[in-house]
């Protein structure tokens, strides 16, 4: 674990001190200490975010020091109940946080690590228990992305956080 972190952080730097306009993420599977969770890689900021059952994990590059970041509220039911839930990086190098089985979302400040929770006003399915699965900023749309597995959709969620609209399925 510790040699693969390693290595890890050494290709990060080199990434992020490439001419890059934006930082790089990038998701899979978590380390091996957290099979089930899914990372996010902020080469720009030297940070590996990692979302698991028991919440969210930085991890600064430099120091490989890891802090749990609490998401007040944070609800995840996973398989078979829900899907996994989802992180993003946004355009301003917030990172943005799902849940499964509810329509919030919880957006970590880069700079103080605040935390501030958002619920997410559906246009459909006000009546089912939506969460998402997937997200991703889209610098095109200006809004993130995200997919939900119950409904199974596709929703845009504008950059404030506040309202989802189902864009297909």
């Amino acid at each position: 674990m510790q040699i693969r972190t390693v290595f890890l952080a050494f290709f990060l730097l080199g990434l992020a001190a490439c001419d890059r306009a934006s930082p790089i993420s990038a998701q899979s599977p978590a380390p091996d200490d957290a099979p089930e969770g899914r990372m996010l890689v902020d080469a720009g900021r030297g940070r590996i975010w990692t979302l698991t059952r028991e919440g969210l994990f930085l991890q600064q590059v430099a120091s490989a020091e890891k802090r749990a970041i609490a998401l007040p509220g944070w609800v995840s039911a996973g398989p078979p109940y829900g899907g996994e839930p989802a992180l993003a990086l946004g355009p301003g190098g917030d990172v943005v946080v799902t849940s499964d089985v509810l329509p919030v979302l919880w957006r970590v400040e880069p700079r103080t690590l605040a935390v501030v929770v958002h619920p997410i006003t559906l246009d459909a399915h006000r009546d089912q228990d939506v969460g998402f699965t997937s997200l991703a900023y889209s610098m095109r749309d200006g809004a993130f992305v995200a997919e939900s597995t119950v409904p199974k959709a596709r929703w845009r969620i504008d950059a404030g956080l506040t309202r989802a609209e189902r864009i297909g399925q």
